[in-house]
């Protein structure tokens, strides 16, 4: 993912879920990232590039 994606992403989630939610990036996976809430981990968010 774009830092620009990134951070426009992390702005979202934080405003409609929880304003302690972190995106992390993942080492070997560029259309991926972590999700963390403090120092927990709570899941992995995928990009998502329609083919048509």
């Amino acid at each position: 993912m774009e830092r620009e994606e990134s951070l426009r992403l992390e702005a979202y989630l934080k405003e409609k879920l929880h304003p302690g939610l972190r995106l992390v990036a993942r080492d070997k996976a560029a259309d991926s990232m972590e999700v963390y809430l403090g120092a927990e981990f709570i899941a992995v968010v995928y990009k998502d590039e329609d083919e048509g």
